[in-house]
């Protein structure tokens, strides 16, 4: 955080909110300390099952919340409650979108800027 500072200090603040250091997600609100944890980009580090485009297809509800999710959004994909290409595309073009790691993988920063 002191380089941080140095750099306001220094008027020289211009970064674009969010950012990443050090794969976590930097916001406004974890800068002024009104978030209640920083958030990891990596979906390596899930708390919940982690969705990924493998063989066989993961299915479930998680997937379908997911996918009602990105719909909601806008983005175009069968909400089937199966991983397959289509969902994964779609979640890269999500994360792409918002500033996350582009890794197809559905985990816990993904779920938060889905809302889920």
């Amino acid at each position: 955080m002191a380089a941080f500072q140095k750099l306001i200090d220094e008027d020289r603040w211009e970064l674009e909110l969010p950012f990443v250091v050090r794969g976590f997600q930097l916001t406004e609100d974890v800068l002024q300390g009104r978030a209640a944890e920083v958030i990891r980009i990596s979906a390596e580090d899930a708390d919940e099952r982690l969705l990924k485009l493998r063989q066989p297809f993961m299915r479930g509800q998680d997937v379908r919340d997911v996918q009602d999710k990105l719909r909601e959004k806008g983005y175009q994909l069968d909400a089937d409650s199966v991983y397959g290409p289509g969902t994964r595309d779609a979640v890269i073009k999500f994360q792409k979108d918002n500033g996350l790691q582009p890794d197809g993988m559905v985990g816990n920063a993904t779920r938060a800027s889905l809302g889920l």
